[in-house]
């Protein structure tokens, strides 16, 4: 997760690899000589647009993990507690994967690929799609807008993570090409998502590839993309709009965080809304919270912004999803249940998926990386609010 649209960015073996290479970039050239003509209409497939309904991000099994050891990665998380998320009513899961976590140089280490597909092929026999996606921890060390060596290192990742997807099912294996790219220069990100899309339909022929904006994947971002030649492909954006809300102004030093933490969610009454922050001690954290009294978001402004997504897809002629979305807990849980509502309905309105950030991330369910069990009892009004009643654990 980084966070954009607004105001600051803030959340098996391998055999062949040489043939594969090559058929990599024979892929390349076929994508290539395509890229003249878009297509008029490329939508994914309907039902695998129908695995990505509902999804739930799961952020430290190979990002961040408590213990990156390759015995700790394969246990993470046990069968029963992946079942468990299958019996909420998650369709699919959105698999983060640090680099750092899991590449030697270019390339990524054999028994860390081999946890890698374990997990996947895990939360596939329990009924979940996956979407998995090269996620870096440091921004820093993955700057692909400016870092020849981060670039190589990202095409190195899906020369052999791609073929080593290929026997699992397509309809449940969704390879997205990289988290939240940011290029200043669309048309630079453009020429980088054609290459990876190469590497990975050379050896994933028929899945559906998850492509991004070069904004951090955010709906601006998304409306600069040029769609690619291939058809079979869904654009993904992240929403974590408006950020007063969501992460409470906390780009601002000094912010008076715990008080923000107070904001109303819907506004549907500026004088109210002003008379609920006017007891905020600090001048500026006040100054902040009366903009956003000022500004009346409700779930109408929330659909307008998400609709500017969906409208871009119907106008390009491709299916779109929206994988992250959340709020910071020091929001209250009135109005943090509020947006998170919002947000899933409007999604479901448009008829496009949505994927929560995160199991295992203050913006979503915050539970601890590494203990989450079949017996874990999730938040019943955060599962409410994404139209999961708890009573569906059964």
């Amino acid at each position: 997760m980084a966070v954009s649209d607004g105001l600051q960015q803030t959340p098996c073996g391998l055999a062949t690899r040489s043939g594969l290479r090559l058929l990599g970039v024979i892929g390349g050239i076929l994508i290539s000589l395509l890229a003249s003509a878009a297509p008029s209409r490329a939508e994914a497939p309907p039902d695998r647009m129908a695995m990505l309904a509902r999804g739930i991000n799961v952020a430290h099994w190979f990002r961040f993990p408590p213990d990156g050891s390759t015995r700790a990665l394969r246990n993470y998380m046990d069968d029963a507690a992946i079942a468990s998320l299958k019996r909420l009513g998650f369709t699919y899961v959105r698999l983060a994967v640090g680099p750092e976590v899991v590449m030697r140089g270019d390339g990524i280490a054999s028994d860390k690929l081999d946890a890698i597909i374990s997990a996947i092929e895990r939360f596939q026999k329990a009924g979940l799609a996956v979407m998995v996606e090269p996620h870096p921890q440091n921004l820093g060390n993955w700057n692909l807008q400016t870092s020849a060596d981060a670039r190589r290192r990202l095409l190195g990742f899906w020369r052999d993570l791609a073929p080593a997807l290929a026997h699992l099912p397509p309809a449940l294996t969704f390879p997205e090409v990289v988290n939240e790219p940011m290029f200043a220069d669309p048309a630079q990100w453009d020429r980088m998502q054609g290459d990876l899309v190469a590497i990975i339909r050379a050896a994933l022929p028929r899945n559906t590839i998850v492509l991004a904006g070069a904004d951090w994947s955010s709906i601006n971002g998304l409306l600069r993309v040029k769609p690619v030649a291939d058809r079979n492909v869904v654009y993904t954006f992240h929403t974590y709009e408006p950020q007063v809300l969501t992460l409470l102004a906390s780009w601002e030093q000094g912010v008076d965080t715990a008080s923000m933490g107070k904001l109303p969610f819907p506004v549907t009454d500026q004088a109210r809304c002003r008379a609920a922050v006017a007891g905020i001690q600090h001048q500026r954290t006040r100054d902040i919270a009366n903009y956003w009294c000022s500004e009346r978001h409700d779930a109408t402004t929330i659909a307008a912004n998400l609709n500017r997504a969906v409208k871009w897809g119907r106008d390009n002629g491709v299916s779109v999803a929206l994988t992250e979305f959340g709020a910071v807990r020091a929001l209250n849980e009135d109005s943090r249940n509020a947006y998170l509502e919002a947000v899933r309905q409007a999604a479901d309105q448009a008829r496009i998926g949505w994927g929560l950030w995160a199991l295992e991330d203050s913006m979503g369910f915050a539970i601890q990386p590494g203990r989450y069990s079949a017996s874990t009892t999730l938040s019943p009004a955060v599962l409410r609010a994404l139209g999961l009643p708890p009573a569906s654990r059964r």
